[in-house]
């Protein structure tokens, strides 16, 4: 074995030992889109060729091992071609249903050569002659090789238009796979037309010159878009929908949470155009029209979008976030695009729930606004009630005495006269403390007696005679059960006067361990039926707020009782505090 041949062998094994590894590392680090496996098809077709042709080299001393090894390279080669154009036309993005059915077509011829290449023993159409020293070719094998050539000239051609049409990487990306292409193409026209030296074959050990074109391209032009595995991950477990689309409008990438949120309504492809796919999204976006402006920033690239919420009909109704983003080398060149959805119909339903609950409240709110007005209405009807009511009774009752005693007894008369006068005065400062809501009678807790015995002693001048009796031990009693047995008396004794017009009145209290008992009676005009007006179902009302029992009762003709039963320092409750 002579040194050419040696030199010859070890290009051979170096070719086949780099596309390996170049093949190796496309597999486990990059995205597995149609572009990406063309280029590894190819990558593959020539680690075949370069491994056998090797082979050939080391092992094919006689005519029958030549045959065999020329055969079988000449069946892998036969793909080449086919593999290039399949690769340049996805890369570029001029992949459509005209274009697949041309793929196809190449494909359908490359499998019936690479069979006549193999059955070449029956028919010598390819090679008529083959020996160790001499090899004399067909017509049908130069018609094969100009397809090949003329198929990877066609893959250079569309690369050459795409690299005008790209800035920064992309271009350089396109010029290095242009000369890597070139360099083989160049060697085998060299091998076939006899100008190399004879016997060595340029072709193969040319791969490696084209593997250093297609190193630069990947490692340092992130050709075919090689992303670290961590990236990967982050990308593909993101809760956003995310697809990223290269300048060829090339669908480059899928994350699963775009998968499942569109699954049966955009059908996505990894190398499919994104073109394609804008019929499908603008059909499940509600009111399309509305967003034709988001809609050509997906298909044209040409500018970034911010933002913007969309309602989808997926079978239901749903919201996404959706922007368009720039995605730049290092350099600030567009690489390609990034579209995101993020689905916000959580948080868009929270939303509507919370202005359906802050519409309730607000409705409450009204509602309460006028419950409160009511009940105030209701406190300044019922304090004007028991002061204009008791303190109108009084000066009533004043000046009918007075005019009664006016020619009988004038210093009396002048004396019940200046009484009325300030009872007036009494009466206009409550009625002004009952309307700016601070009228309070002065009762001291432990001073309920005296309190009534003040109020007794009002009328009793106006000659209406009432005996106050009291039994047991007076209890410390709350304010707001002081308040309500003296307003109580206060109503009954006003209502005695000015319905019954009673002379004598009598009230006894008797203070129990857990409870008052109060019995009020007159002797005034009895009833027959009792009819409730302000101021007896205004006691009712007291009465009952503090879990007490109220009768009324009247035989008829003459009197009318009052029997009240309340419980001692009762609970305050619920309907109490609304009534503060």
């Amino acid at each position: 074995m002579n040194i050419t041949k040696i030199i010859e062998i070890c290009l051979q094994l170096i070719s086949a030992g780099t596309t390996l590894i170049t093949f190796i590392y496309l597999f486990l680090r990059c995205r597995k889109t149609y572009s990406v496996l063309g280029f590894m098809s190819c990558q593959a077709v020539v680690f075949l060729w370069t491994l056998i042709y090797s082979l050939e080299l080391v092992f094919a001393h006689d005519t029958n091992s030549k045959t065999f090894f020329l055969l079988l390279e000449c069946s892998i080669i036969s793909f080449l071609g086919t593999n290039w154009l399949t690769f340049c036309l996805y890369h570029c993005g001029k992949v459509t249903k005209t274009v697949n059915r041309i793929i196809l077509l190449c494909y359908t011829i490359t499998i019936i050569c690479s069979l006549l290449f193999a059955t070449n023993s029956k028919h010598h159409l390819l090679f008529v002659k083959v020996g160790v020293y001499e090899i004399i070719r067909g017509r049908l094998f130069w018609l094969l090789i100009i397809v090949i050539i003329l198929e990877m000239m066609i893959g250079d051609f569309i690369l050459i238009l795409h690299a005008l049409r790209q800035r920064g990487d992309g271009k350089r990306q396109s010029i290095l796979l242009i000369f890597g292409t070139i360099c083989p193409m160049v060697c085998a026209t060299l091998t076939l037309s006899t100008i190399a030296p004879n016997g060595f074959d340029l072709t193969p050990p040319s791969f490696s010159v084209t593997l250093l074109f297609y190193a630069i391209a990947i490692y340092k032009y992130r050709f075919l878009n090689v992303a670290s595995i961590a990236l990967k991950s982050v990308v593909s477990n993101m809760q956003e929908a995310i697809l990223i689309v290269d300048c060829n409008n090339s669908i480059r990438y899928i994350n699963a949470a775009f998968k499942r949120a569109f699954d049966g309504y955009l059908d996505a492809r990894l190398g499919q155009s994104v073109k394609e796919l804008m019929p499908a999204l603008k059909n499940i976006v509600t009111n399309s029209n509305e967003h034709i402006d988001l809609f050509n920033s997906i298909e044209s690239g040409e500018r970034e979008f911010l933002p913007r919420e969309i309602e989808l009909n997926l079978g239901h109704k749903a919201f996404v976030e959706v922007y368009v983003k720039f995605a730049t080398d290092r350099n600030g060149n567009k690489l390609g695009r990034i579209l995101s959805l993020n689905d916000i119909t959580y948080y868009k339903n929270l939303i509507v729930e919370l202005n359906k609950m802050n519409m309730e409240i607000e409705d409450n709110a009204d509602m309460d606004m006028e419950l409160t007005i009511q009940k105030e209405k209701h406190r300044i009807a019922r304090d004007s009630h028991d002061t204009l009511g008791r303190n109108m009774t009084l000066l009533i009752s004043s000046l009918e005495l007075a005019e009664a005693n006016l020619n009988k007894d004038k210093n009396y008369a002048k004396q019940l006269i200046s009484n009325a006068i300030e009872f007036t005065s009494v009466t206009i400062n409550e009625l002004k403390k009952s309307i700016d809501g601070i009228s309070e009678t002065n009762i001291d807790n432990k001073g309920i007696m005296n309190s009534l015995n003040e109020l007794i002693h009002k009328w009793n001048k106006l000659g209406v005679n009432i005996e106050l009796t009291a039994t047991g031990p007076i209890p410390s009693l709350s304010y707001k059960s002081s308040k309500v047995l003296f307003r109580v008396c206060e109503e009954a004794i006003t209502n005695s006067q000015k319905h019954g017009k009673a002379k004598n009145i009598s009230i006894v209290i008797k203070f129990g361990q857990d409870n008052i008992n109060l019995i009020i009676m007159d002797d005034g005009i009895g009833c027959s039926k009792v009819i409730k007006g302000m101021g007896l179902s205004g006691m009712e009302n007291r009465i009952k707020e503090l879990s007490g029992s109220i009768i009324f009762g009247s035989d008829g003709e003459k009197g009318f009782i009052i029997n009240i039963d309340l419980p001692i320092n009762q609970s305050v409750t619920v309907a109490t505090l609304k009534s503060l």
